[in-house]
């Protein structure tokens, strides 16, 4: 009976200093469940409710957008701590050692805090949506509160963030004609749809056309809605883990950021922290060459030093220790000279950071240089997605035309390049055999024998041989995805249709410009085509061009 009571004892002691929390100093509990981690100097209740609310903020915001692993690309860690204390560390998420870092008093996490992890939860996984819809979706879930499994809805922000954009995504969200129906609007947005049009397809109406009902949400109270969340009983599924050693000081020092705060602690961890708070290429180097696993430190390093070998190694490093974080390859594609590399790392860099308009274009572009025009086009399809302003929408489409513009004015170059390298090398061939016949008649008239009738003469004409030809005026050319056909009228009227199978294979002569474009030809230009005699039912023609020579 003694070791019975001693052990109620034990635990009803163990229950209070949980209840009661460890008081405003170091965080002495940790509860991970990726991508977020919330270590607590105040008990583990306010953890678990903090843990509970981000848990159903990603969640819900994966329901709605037919994503459930939404993932930034460094963990988010909160760290809860006591009212003094608070107002000593940044409340807003910051990029700290390995992890986007914030303090917090108490359970309550601010709406500004909701919406910056919501934010950072949209950017790494999900498409760009208009500025609007982006605005009051981030609006409407810095308001969220869960409890339990349970989620509330609908409360307005306070200040300017009580807007149409939010009154629009609260009507969308709480209304029950239009809740059902709000997840195929945002992937409609998410496939780069236009906004009227996914409105349309899932409501049957504009987006103007809700603002009415919306509006009402502007000025006075405002009904909220409970809708189930996360299937999740906090007390039982999210179980604290204790922080021992170094770690609650080092999880401080990640909060101030500063190098005087890693003083007197020790280990790798806490190595890379002071090298990232010193900033220095000879500090960040240091840690390197001890075996730092820190992605950010290599990407620090790449930045400061001048090795350019030294950059590259620290970057796929990087880049290795964290496969959701584009930076690195970004870095890497501005170093690269090659062009597939380069298309290579702006892929990988795309793929994490699918919002990035910038490295879409560059994709594109780097692609379009290795004539790989269907992916361009893709990646420019995607430049445009990614981007929520219009203004910077109109400015890649016409990018977009113009480097288009210049392929096509370039191919047209090397096509005449091309047909006046030939048209030389048949000159060269015509000279040769004109300067043997001058040089056989030279030696007639001076009394020396002819070449010898069995020698081999060259023949300057290596073009393709045709049964047939005619000469008139070619009137109109037809480009039918991918033959061509021509009418030329004859002396009298007389209209003759050939086909080019293949454009490509057709040989061209003459002077001038010895290109054509679709349509009627005005005007009219004098030709002679060599043909084979062939009726094609199909086209319409009566025989197949071979060559084409303009006068």
């Amino acid at each position: 009976m003694l070791v019975v009571g001693m052990m109620r004892l034990c635990l009803l002691v163990f229950s209070l200093a949980l209840a009661s929390g460890y008081g405003a100093g170091e965080p002495r509990l940790i509860l991970r469940n990726p991508p977020f981690e919330v270590a607590s100097a105040a008990g583990v209740k306010p953890a678990r409710q903090v843990m509970n609310q981000f848990l159903q903020l990603r969640w819900y915001l994966g329901s709605l957008l037919g994503n459930p692993g939404l993932e930034p690309a460094f963990p988010i860690r909160i760290v809860v701590v006591g009212e003094k204390q608070a107002g000593e560390y940044p409340a807003a998420l910051t990029l700290g050692r390995d992890a986007y870092t914030a303090a917090i008093a108490g359970s309550s996490v601010p709406p500004a805090l909701m919406r910056q992890v919501a934010a950072l939860l949209l950017q790494s996984s999900t498409g760009r949506m208009p500025g609007i819809v982006e605005n009051g979706l981030l609006a409407l879930v810095s308001t969220l509160r869960a409890r339990g499994p349970g989620i509330t809805l609908g409360s307005p922000p306070a200040g300017a963030a009580r807007d149409l954009d939010w009154a629009r995504m609260r009507l969308l969200a709480v209304n029950a004609d239009y809740a059902g129906k709000f997840r195929v609007m945002l992937a409609n947005l998410q496939h780069g749809i236009e906004l009227d049009i996914s409105c349309r397809n899932a409501f049957g109406k504009t987006l103007a056309a809700l603002d009415p009902d919306a509006r009402a949400a502007l000025t006075g109270p405002v009904e909220t809605t409970e809708i189930s969340g996360m299937p999740l009983n906090p007390e039982r599924d999210l179980v604290p883990k204790d922080l021992e050693g170094e770690t609650p000081r080092l999880l401080m020092a990640d909060l101030s950021g500063t190098e005087a705060a890693y003083a007197g602690l020790t280990g790798q961890q806490t190595a890379d922290g002071r090298a990232l708070a010193a900033g220095t290429e000879a500090a960040l180097g240091a840690v390197i060459d001890k075996g730092s696993t820190n992605a950010r430190v290599y990407v620090e390093f790449a930045k400061r030093t001048q090795n350019a070998a030294r950059k590259r190694s620290a970057l796929r490093t990087a880049s290795q220790l964290n496969p959701r974080w584009a930076e690195p390859e970004l870095m890497l594609a501005e170093l690269e000279t090659d062009p597939l590399l380069k298309a290579r790392h702006l892929s990988q860099a795309t793929s994490r950071d699918p919002r990035n308009a910038d490295a879409w274009q560059q994709l594109a572009r780097a692609e379009m240089r290795l004539n790989h025009f269907a992916q361009s086009d893709k990646a420019w399809a995607a430049a445009e997605r990614a981007t929520g302003s219009p203004a910077e929408r109109e400015r890649i489409i016409a990018a977009r035309a113009a480097i288009e513009d210049q392929r096509l004015a370039q191919e047209a170059a090397e096509r005449r390049r091309a047909a006046e390298q030939k048209q030389r090398e048949i000159q060269d061939l015509k000279n040769k055999a004109l300067e043997r016949i001058r040089v056989a008649e030279m030696k007639v008239n001076r009394g020396e024998p002819p070449l010898d009738p069995n020698q081999k003469i060259e023949q300057w004409w290596d073009g393709p041989q045709s049964a047939a030809s005619l000469k008139g005026m070619l009137t109109r050319v037809d480009c039918l995805n991918g033959p061509v056909r021509l009418t030329i009228a004859r002396t009298g009227h007389t209209l003759v249709r050939l086909l080019i199978p293949d454009p490509g294979q057709l040989t061209t002569a003459g002077t001038g410009d010895r290109t054509f474009a679709c349509g009627p030809q005005k005007p009219p230009r004098p030709v002679t085509v060599g043909y084979n005699p062939k009726q094609d039912t199909r086209y319409n023609t009566t025989g197949e061009a071979v060559s084409l020579e303009f006068h």
